[in-house]
């Protein structure tokens, strides 16, 4: 058995594989003195249960656990390896690769650049590596946008190179998925492709031949569209007020960066919130939605046209009123929607254009776990064969 673990501050989730497919997915989720614990078996929820906070840390214990009760393993040592997804700032993090202590030794050094990124990764590396005696693999979500040229936020100038500040960009790993999943839909990939991402984050990245060209992301994870639990419209000047102003050291720049903003704290929120008519969210939502036009309209100007538009992540999936408000900006491009194909595609794969549009519009429902497997494999395929 192959386990995924994708780990964040409140939420980690472990996908277990067996034979190249899906078995269970555990998500375990922090909510105030209680862990809440949601398995997955073929996309269905089988089970849910309130734990003890102590059972956040402890979660790979559990996943053992479940494993053997339902007899995807005997024992703990049929597991193979494990696999982790890894969102850093750093040259040292955009490749795939297999941990090794002096690759954790370089991701503890990036603790104090991206405290909200590389604490629970460190925390949950720690203590599965205390448990599991396994090969464990490192899957960049940048490796894929290392292609962007011109990354350096200073002109390409000594301080960027010297302190290696760079456009480093997130979800790659999604944009990896997304073109997958493309290419099995269409047959084939568009030379000119956009991937619109809304899950934690909003992420949108132009692709042109399979590479990627440019990315809405930043130098952090948290940096990008205002989406997930982070606000991210903060500009260097207004940031260095802030530091003026409050006499901060780089690590309280840091860790003010990192905090959640209310009520940005969860998009799926946003939307109830705004849903229900709140305030509030009528006053963030066309901000969100503004935000992702201009990040797609600057992505087909960078492209000079587009062929695709992929939307895809949790929160696209499943609005059909989010996507017509976001796209419907769009015809200036040539790109049109069907509003009834629209309104009719919820949790499924499928092209929601007109016939008249001049790039096709696809919703694809987009597995990162998936992803990160498929690359796993190829991470471990590669060491096999090099020794």
């Amino acid at each position: 058995m192959v386990v995924i673990a994708i780990t964040g501050g409140e939420q980690k989730r472990y996908a277990l594989y067996q034979y190249g497919r899906s078995i269970a997915v555990l998500s375990f989720t922090r909510e105030r003195d209680e862990t809440v614990l949601e398995i997955h078996e073929q996309g269905q929820l089988v089970r849910r249960e309130d734990r003890r906070l102590a059972d956040f840390h402890a979660a790979i214990d559990h996943v053992i656990e479940y494993a053997e009760a339902r007899a995807f393993i005997a024992t703990e040592t049929d597991i193979e390896r494990v696999a982790f997804l890894v969102a850093v700032p750093g040259a040292a993090f955009q490749s795939h690769q297999i941990i090794t202590d002096a690759w954790r030794s370089q991701l503890a050094d990036q603790q104090e650049v991206a405290p909200a990124a590389v604490s629970p990764l460190l925390a949950e590396l720690d203590y599965v590596r205390s448990r599991l005696a396994v090969p464990m693999v490192a899957v960049s979500d940048t490796a894929f946008l290392s292609t962007i040229a011109n990354r350096s936020f200073v002109g390409g100038g000594e301080l960027a190179t010297r302190f290696g500040i760079e456009r480093y960009g997130y979800g790659g790993v999604t944009v990896e998925a997304a073109l997958h999943g493309l290419a099995v839909l269409a047959h084939d990939l568009p030379n000119r492709t956009v991937v619109c991402s809304i899950d934690e984050r909003a992420v949108v990245t132009a692709v042109r031949d399979g590479q990627a060209l440019t990315s809405s992301g930043g130098f952090l994870p948290d940096v990008g569209q205002l989406a997930g639990y982070r606000g991210t419209d903060l500009d260097g000047g207004a940031l260095a007020e802030i530091v003026r102003q409050k006499q901060w050291t780089g690590k309280a720049v840091h860790a003010y960066l990192s905090e959640p903003h209310v009520p940005l704290r969860n998009l799926a929120l946003l939307h109830k919130w705004y849903a229900a008519h709140d305030a509030e969210a009528a006053a963030l939502w066309p901000r969100l939605v503004l935000d992702l036009q201009m990040a797609i309209g600057a992505a087909i100007a960078a492209l000079g046209g587009v062929d695709a538009l992929v939307i895809t992540g949790s929160q696209l999936e499943s609005s059909p009123v989010l996507r017509e408000r976001i796209l419907a900006a769009l015809a200036g491009f040539g790109v049109r929607i069907d509003e009834q194909k629209n309104e009719l595609l919820i949790g499924r794969n499928g092209y929601i254009h007109e016939r008249a549009s001049a790039a096709g519009v696809v919703v694809l429902r987009t597995s990162v776990a998936d992803q990160v497997y498929r690359i796993a494999e190829r991470v471990i395929g590669k060491n096999q064969s090099a020794s």
